[in-house]
């Protein structure tokens, strides 16, 4: 059973959601600041990833709409991430070939906009999120914090990995960490079991990390060489979070988004790795 209309549809009314939530928070602030904010969203390709958490909320036996809140606050974490990681002088192959806000702002204005997209993800969190929202708030500053992306970005910048040559105990500090995030968010604010908290956990974090598999492709010194390496182990990453999904109606939107991604290889060259 397939329904590409309705990822399509689920991709705008996210969409939607983000742009309302980013306008209503700089209602008095400079135009350009708001810009700056909305231009980080579009480049923080692609959406899917923080729309694992409305796919995850219908498997849980929710609607997609009670992961909504997650997926816009992982959405605005990665346009935050992107605003920062795309800086002229910030050499990191996690946001390779991404467009910069640089090119269109000042390095004052991208890195402003990206520190105030990190709070406003977390109000966003604790003001809809109801009972589960500090949870929520500490599921993502783990994906993103020290034992998160920041952390491996970090690592990255000292040279000590790369985001594909790295080895994979330390990969696994980033990778998929705000896919894990979007997919355990969704769960947890439609009511999940423990036992669905752990499946949807698992769920995200490998579509996380085959979509970094399939994201660095090419982007390295030598990659060609590792190419079909790299891509059968994404692929079979991807199938695996596939049977997770399960064939019921309520994986129908997981499925949709697993089997884009995995349509998506090799990735364009401006999708962001994590």
């Amino acid at each position: 059973m397939s329904d590409p209309d309705l990822l399509t549809e689920w991709r705008l009314r996210l969409c939607s959601e983000i742009t309302s939530v980013i306008s209503k928070s700089t209602d008095s602030r400079p135009e350009r600041f708001r810009d700056a904010m909305l231009a980080a969203v579009d480049i923080a390709r692609p959406l899917e990833i923080s729309l694992l958490a409305c796919g995850a909320a219908r498997w849980s036996g929710g609607t997609c709409e009670a992961g909504l809140t997650a997926a816009v606050a992982a959405h605005i974490l990665r346009a935050a991430l992107v605003s920062h990681a795309t800086l002229p002088g910030f050499e990191s192959s996690f946001a390779a070939g991404a467009a910069s806000l640089c090119e269109e702002f000042d390095d004052a204005t991208a890195i402003l906009a990206g520190d105030a997209m990190i709070p406003l993800a977390v109000s966003h969190l604790v003001l809809k999120g109801g009972r589960h929202g500090t949870a929520l708030v500490d599921d993502a500053m783990e994906a993103i914090g020290a034992m998160g992306i920041l952390a491996g970005i970090s690592l990255e910048q000292e040279g000590r990995i790369s985001a594909l040559t790295g080895d994979v105990e330390t990969r696994e500090l980033w990778a998929g960490s705000l896919a894990r995030f979007a997919a355990m968010s969704g769960a947890r604010l439609a009511g999940a079991s423990e036992r669905q908290m752990d499946q949807i956990s698992l769920l995200g974090l490998e579509s996380g990390r085959a979509w970094c598999l399939i994201s660095g492709i090419g982007t390295e010194e030598g990659a060609g060489e590792r190419w079909q390496e790299l891509h059968r182990e994404a692929l079979s990453i991807f199938d695996d979070a596939r049977i997770l999904a399960g064939t019921g109606e309520e994986g129908l939107l997981l499925r949709e988004i697993i089997g884009y991604l995995k349509n998506r290889s090799p990735a364009d060259p401006s999708d962001l790795f994590f």
